[in-house]
């Protein structure tokens, strides 16, 4: 398949993976191998982003959670790239540390939208549906606001929405990078059933990837 001679072709190439190979690695791969190659990618251009957030991401998805919230620290020391602070947020969400997550918000994020979803994020990660659906209602609210996500619907613990954008994605060209995308934002396991996702489905069991991802943050309103 063409996600199968992605990833192939990707781990041949010992020096510079591309960005889309460190969300398939970091996301349904975080094995010693993929961490080793993004490592090794990072150390060759501390100037991207791409890699930073690629390592934190493996190691948090590892369960690794200090050392991933130190590679984003260091990271956004020599970057400070939004992207990178949500790697360090869901590190500290992971770890229940959430006034922590809530200042890395606060500090890294400049938009009040986004900071929104964070705090949803923060809401759902401590069982708060009330709180959630609040912070919901406001961004819903906003026309300057982007549409949510499925994986904010996911760990609200909305599972039909969540499937509904899930199949509008995977009906799209390349639709199995948007899905990657969502899994990598959630850190919830499967945030939708893989059969609503025919062509991911497909992708995935070509590929032999493992499937559910691990779920490092616990979502008590997320039941599947």
């Amino acid at each position: 398949s063409f996600l199968s001679w992605l990833i192939l072709t990707a781990r041949v190439r010992s020096r510079h993976p591309p960005a889309w190979w460190g969300a398939v690695a970091s996301i349904l791969d975080p094995s010693d191998d993929s961490l080793a190659m993004l490592q090794h990618s990072l150390a060759c251009d501390l100037l991207n982003f791409y890699n930073w957030t690629g390592v934190a991401r493996t190691l948090t998805s590892r369960g690794e959670f200090a050392a991933a919230m130190d590679t984003a620290s260091r990271g956004l020391d020599v970057l400070p790239h939004r992207q990178i602070a949500d790697e360090l947020f869901a590190a500290y969400v992971a770890t229940g540390q959430f006034d922590a997550a809530l200042a890395t918000s606060q500090r890294f994020i400049d938009a009040e939208p986004a900071r929104d979803v964070d705090r949803l994020g923060l809401a759902a990660a401590q069982g708060d549906a009330v709180a959630a659906l609040a912070i919901r209602n406001k961004i819903d609210a906003d026309p300057a606001a982007e549409p949510l996500s499925l994986a904010v619907a996911a760990v609200m613990g909305d599972r039909a929405e969540a499937n509904r954008l899930a199949a509008l994605a995977d009906a799209q060209p390349l639709g199995f990078l948007k899905l990657l995308d969502h899994i990598g934002q959630c850190y919830c396991g499967a945030p939708f059933d893989l059969e609503v996702t025919p062509n991911f489905a497909r992708l995935v069991g070509e590929a032999n990837l493992p499937w559910p991802p691990s779920s490092p943050i616990k979502w008590p309103l997320k039941d599947w």
